[in-house]
């Protein structure tokens, strides 16, 4: 599991109590159709803070957060927390938005692995 300074980009424990409720052939195509969601949901936070409506950037961020934490995916679930945070403050820099996906990437990587250690 690539971890970085912010941490692991998986929740080595909720993945587990994912595999534990589900079938092992059911848990990873569960897991791809989470990250294509996560993957076209991305850019609405993005184009919120284009618009520069703090409510409709928290909103959105709010919502991948949601599904990031459960499904397992710490880091990304980490950057929605931040950019919900900086919207909060007013700040949003344009380069939290764009910092969420490097950290899907990586949870995306991460749980592949870990669900292919488990089927191996």
């Amino acid at each position: 599991m690539p971890d970085n300074e912010d941490g692991p980009a998986i929740d080595a424990a909720r993945l587990t109590d994912l595999q534990r409720g589900l079938s092992p052939v059911m848990l990873p195509p569960l897991m791809e159709q989470c990250l294509a969601d996560l993957r076209q949901r991305l850019p609405l936070p993005r184009e919120a803070v284009g618009s520069g409506k703090p409510t409709s950037i928290e909103a959105n961020a709010h919502a991948l957060s949601d599904m990031a934490a459960t499904s397992g995916l710490a880091g990304f679930d980490l950057a929605m927390r931040r950019l919900m945070a900086a919207a909060r403050r007013g700040g949003i820099p344009a380069a939290t938005a764009r910092d969420a996906e490097p950290e899907l990437v990586r949870a995306a990587d991460a749980v592949r692995a870990a669900l292919r250690a488990v089927a191996a």
